[in-house]
């Protein structure tokens, strides 16, 4: 009880400091809400009397009533109908439907709802204590108390099923969707003045253009192709604030569970964090665990490439199975294939080959082992929990390749996981200390920096090459942290995607490097932003009335200009990245040809956007004297958006750079929109097909029940969070103190 109280005031603190913050401290107040132990212990409680063993916590407590404005709330419960309960002072807000009456089971007493003599009572001891001014407001529970058998109790589990529908009712109540804010209400506005413009002049307005390039450790950013104005851009920085932008990167780099749905830090930024770092999730460190496992990943990699580690029969391991679905093979994939023509990595790999296993079709698999010695052959098996359908059953089809051969004892050495589950990586037959770890803080998305891609592709690469990859990727962590959002890259193309996809209505885009080596980088960034923001509700589950998400494709160029470019200069509008590389991989130099392969492929990657800013009108046409008939079909509307990012060069540091602008750009637009860029609920719906309790096959049997909005649910269920076992940050589901009577009329808080 002692800690209890420590703990109380200053998380109540803390949660009303995070609505003030947010800019809702004037609408929401954290209040108090006591059952009746409070009062004197007698049946009923005694007149003008609190209970001595609470007193200094009320005192505090009552003392921020009366500074926040906000009420003393009990409910009517006596003590006795709490004997049972271990916890009865519960910390915890909640909402609950009316209470019909609940029958005690030890003391075979129906109890209904408002007891008037306690509520005197309460009253008395609060004048008694001088707080004569703070409002009583009568909260009625409707939860069962955990006393009684086969009743659930205010659990945290409990908690975290309903909280949800708690925090979308007030959210939606109180009207705190960033469609219903005055920044964002003012860029709707601001489209109309958009409309009367044209890029073609736009692009005239040199202060305007200039003010639109920026660069940063030799990258360089040129947004000046994008229907925007300097205006716009003062709007999107208003609407940045309006949603709290800074203050959600900073809560995402602190270690605070953004991901509220999973209960979760996002930390993808500690996997590549000098060791000097301290980055806290659930008041830990976590860079000295990363820092271990790159270590393990070096020392094992080195041994592996130099001969010291070997097959079953005793032959060097040159090749490499990577087996991983979704964000374990995506990302290493496109890292692998952008370095196999970079001079220093390809040449740290002469020799060896880095394959991906990701299909369950069983043709993946004949692919992947095609032309390879089993035993010079390591397998990476990438699977947090051991569990995942498609790699474990791939996992099995290649430890019978190898064990077929060369026996069931070589698998421990020609086998080794990336996962957490030790227990099942041992019973696989993998040596656990062949494991290598990562953390539930890491999205399968965003862990390419762990183990899922680092292994795998310091075995090809070596690990200095691979830490490379890490620096660059931490450079634009910093930029990303702590630049001005006027000369931060990933902010503004985040902020600039928002207005293209919910302003303008451009609901996709098109990734354009112009670099072959890139040519897995739109595949990955498919699945990182359209896992991570395709979503229809809010972080806090409200139906979201504007379009969030884009449709992401892309091709290298030349190669796709003579694909789907005919759609983005004549067809839809759709706004594209286009990605440069000044200095090649591989630059060619032919003899008597004036212009390169690498400047034939530039001068296309310059042509390109101008082409559909500008397009042509009918009269430069006649002035071609085009004939007639063609003139329809060759005049190009221009007005068409689009960005330019300049790279010096491609090598792993530049990849890795690459890589954060994409990571960082894709939460500042769910950071924006208001939702939670970081779970995959639609993702998780369509595993496990042969149970008989997954919705798609109940779907398919006709038995599916219906799905109900969250807030059409909130008379029907409770809403719990348990204050003192979940962090405060968590904690913000705002209490609306201007609804709190219209709430109470039916539904009650209690403590």
């Amino acid at each position: 009880m002692v800690s209890r109280k420590a703990q109380l005031l200053p998380a109540m603190q803390n949660v009303q400091n995070a609505l003030n913050e947010a800019s809702l401290g004037g609408k929401i107040k954290v209040s108090t809400v006591h059952s009746m132990t409070v009062l004197g212990q007698s049946e009923p409680p005694s007149a003008g009397r609190f209970d001595p063993s609470v007193g200094d916590l009320l005192k505090g407590l009552l003392e921020f009533n009366k500074a926040t404005g906000s009420p003393f709330m009990i409910n009517s419960y006596p003590f006795f109908a709490y004997r049972s309960d271990p916890t009865p002072e519960t910390l915890a807000f909640c909402l609950f439907q009316p209470n019909a009456g609940r029958l005690d089971s030890g003391t075979n007493i129906k109890y209904m709802n408002m007891f008037d003599a306690q509520v005197d009572a309460v009253r008395s001891a609060l004048n008694a204590m001088s707080f004569n001014d703070v409002e009583i407001v009568v909260a009625e529970t409707g939860w069962s108390y955990k006393g009684d058998v086969g009743e659930a109790g205010a659990t945290v589990e409990n908690a975290k099923a309903y909280n949800g529908n708690l925090v979308a009712h007030l959210r939606s109540m109180m009207g705190t969707l960033i469609s219903d804010t005055a920044p964002w209400k003012d860029l709707k506005a601001h489209v109309g003045e958009i409309d009367k413009t044209h890029l073609r002049d736009l692009m005239t307005d040199t202060d305007r253009c200039k003010s639109m390039m920026i660069e940063f450790d030799g990258i360089f950013l040129d947004y000046s192709r994008q229907r925007a104005t300097v205006d716009t851009m003062s709007k999107l920085f208003t609407l940045a604030e309006e949603a709290h932008l800074k203050q959600k990167i900073n809560s995402m780099f602190n270690g605070e569970h953004i991901n509220s749905t999973e209960n979760r830090s996002v930390l993808h930024v500690a996997l590549r964090a000098s060791k000097d770092k301290t980055i806290n999730s659930d008041g830990k460190n976590v860079v000295p665990d990363v820092w271990q496992v790159l270590d393990k990943i070096r020392d094992f990699s080195d041994k592996v490439r130099n001969g010291s580690w070997v097959g079953a029969t005793g032959k060097a391991l040159t090749n490499v199975i990577a087996i991983g679905i979704g964000g374990s093979f995506l990302g290493p994939m496109f890292v692998h294939t952008a370095l196999q023509t970079d001079s220093e990595a390809s040449k740290s790999a002469g020799g060896r080959q880095l394959r991906f296993l990701a299909n369950v079709d069983p043709v993946d698999v004949a692919r992947n082992i095609s032309g390879l010695n089993l035993e010079t052959t390591l397998v990476v098996v990438v699977s947090k929990t051991f569990t995942t359908a498609e790699t474990m059953l791939n996992a099995r089809t290649l430890r019978e390749w190898i064990s077929s051969a060369l026996g069931q004892q070589a698998v421990s050495k020609h086998m080794v996981a990336v996962s957490t589950n030790l227990k099942l990586v041992e019973k696989f037959g993998i040596d656990p200390n062949n494991a290598f770890a990562f953390w539930d803080w890491v999205g399968g998305r965003y862990s390419v920096c762990s183990a899922v891609g680092v292994l795998p592709l310091s075995l090809q690469y070596g690990f200095s090459v691979i830490e490379k990859f890490l620096e660059g990727a931490r450079s634009i962590d910093q930029h990303f942290h702590s630049a001005p959002f006027e000369k931060n890259i990933p902010v503004l193309l985040g902020l600039l995607s928002v207005w293209n996809v919910s302003f303008l209505g451009y609901p996709a885009r098109a990734i354009l490097p112009y670099t072959q080596a890139l040519e897995k980088l739109a595949p990955h960034i498919q699945q990182v932003s359209m896992e991570s923001n395709g979503k229809g509700v809010s972080i806090d589950g409200v139906r979201l009335p504007f379009e969030a998400g884009e449709i992401d494709f892309g091709e290298p160029g030349t190669n796709g200009q003579h694909s789907f470019y005919q759609l983005i200069h004549q067809g839809r509008i759709i706004p594209c990245d286009f990605i440069g590389i000044v200095k090649s991989q591989q630059p060619v130099y032919l003899r008597d040809e004036v212009v390169n392969n690498h400047d034939e492929l530039m001068s296309n990657f310059f042509a390109q956007p101008d082409a559909l800013a500008y397009g042509k009108t009918r009269e430069q046409l006649q002035s071609e004297n085009v004939a007639s008939q063609l003139v329809p079909h060759k005049t190009f509307t221009g007005n068409r958006p689009s960005i330019s990012l300049l790279l010096p060069s491609l090598d792993a540091y530049r990849i890795g750079q690459l890589l954060a602008i994409y990571e960082h750009r894709i939460a500042v637009e769910g950071f924006v929109w208001g939702i939670n860029s970081f779970d995959q609920w639609g993702v998780e719906l369509g595993k496990h097909p042969k149970s008989e309790s997954n919705f798609m096959h109940r779907v398919r049997k006709g038995s599916a029940d219906v799905l109900l909005e969250p807030t059409t649910l909130l008379p029907e269920i409770s809403c719990c969070l348990m204050l003192m076992k979940l962090p405060a940050t968590e904690l913000a589901y705002h209490i609306a103190y201007d609804v709190w009577h219209h709430l109470l009329i039916n539904h009650c808080f209690f403590l």
